[in-house]
């Protein structure tokens, strides 16, 4: 193996990019219904969360995160479509209410329960706004309960300004790699006239990045001249329409180049081509070694490289798909106590 070009990346400033990427990537917020208006982009909600706001006239459909990207995510409800509602509350103005004074109608007053569950989430913990109030009627309430996080009940005159338990409930909770959050609402007093509405949504997600996307194999990788094994590992997030993962290498000798390969399938080979490590890729290998894929290890032994899910180096390029399962192995230049080169271990990342 060869290395021809040089290029210097600040690995932590990657990363650092990448978890923020994710967690923009899987914060988002929803409004239902537009008649007083769609909420706009500098609207922060209850959450303080600016950014783009869906516009759903129903339940249903794909969602774009704060900063108008695709999405993993989709909303769905137990109960199909619903007709929008909308009443005018004195007490609201602006872009209050054009969240707040409309909404999906969710129901009469009773035992039935409608669920609405957002699924295809990054993992990681969440904070959940449900905005469930009813302009111009303080008696009306729902019961928000998102499962595994609780019940509040929400309801009650327009305080001026967004206060949970009033105008809006407020949940965290933990989510798993390609998880859901469901949301049961109850209305528990209204009026015929009204019943039920859900005014909107807002999740944030507090804790990134993706939780850990991949499995590691083949390890630990022979010894270096540092005395240590290098070690491979990705951030970002397993689901292909966010286009979101970095690979890392670190624990490698200071100041030598290198690159990350990746394969389809698994392989063994030990000491390829003289290396003192193992190759862990079979069949087809790609090499990340195309101008500016090519790592320099500087002074703390580690490089990086954000990937272009759409553009693995092969003739022609190849797409990452939902459902593939792809390996990643680094390798690298090392002096010990001669010319050489070595390997980190290989992980493996399942793309949703």
């Amino acid at each position: 193996m060869s290395i021809h070009s040089r290029a210097t990346t600040c690995s932590a400033a990657i990363i650092a990019l990448l978890a923020s990427a994710s967690a923009s990537a899987q914060s988002f917020n929803i409004d239902f219904c537009n008649h007083y208006g769609w909420t706009q982009s500098g609207f922060a909600g209850a959450l303080g969360q600016a950014g783009v706001w869906n516009q759903m006239a129903w339940f249903g459909g794909s969602v774009v995160d704060t900063s108008g990207s695709s999405t993993s995510v989709t909303v769905s409800t137990s109960a199909g479509q619903h007709p929008c509602v909308g009443i005018d509350d004195p007490a609201t103005s602006g872009a209050a209410q054009s969240l707040m004074d409309d909404g999906a109608h969710i129901g009469e007053i009773g035992p039935s329960v409608h669920t609405v569950t957002i699924s295809g989430l990054c993992g990681g913990t969440y904070e959940v706004g449900t905005y469930a109030w009813r302009p111009n009627f303080a008696p009306a309430t729902v019961e928000v309960e998102v499962v595994g996080a609780g019940m509040q009940t929400v309801g009650g005159a327009w305080p001026g300004g967004f206060q949970q338990g009033v105008t809006h409930a407020l949940h965290t909770l933990a989510v798993a790699n390609g998880g859901q959050i469901v949301i049961e609402l109850k209305v528990t007093a209204s009026t015929p006239s009204w019943d039920g509405v859900l005014n909107g949504l807002q999740a944030r997600r507090v804790e990134g990045p993706c939780g850990v996307i991949y499995q590691a194999y083949c390890g630990p990788a022979p010894a270096n001249s540092t005395g240590l094994p290098a070690v491979i590992s990705a951030a970002g997030s397993p689901f292909v329409i966010e286009n979101n993962v970095a690979l890392e290498a670190s624990a490698l000798p200071p100041n030598q180049f290198g690159y990350f390969l990746a394969s389809r399938t698994r392989g063994f080979i030990a000491n390829p081509a003289g290396s003192q490590g193992n190759l862990c890729l079979g069949g087809q290998i790609l090499r990340f070694a195309r101008a500016g894929e090519v790592q320099f290890s500087g002074s703390a032994g580690e490089f990086s490289l954000a990937l272009d899910l759409t553009d693995f180096p092969s003739s022609p390029p190849l797409a990452v798909a939902p459902g593939e399962e792809w390996n990643f192995q680094g390798w690298f230049r090392d002096q010990d106590p001669g010319p050489t080169s070595n390997f980190t271990q290989g992980i493996t990342i399942v793309f949703e």
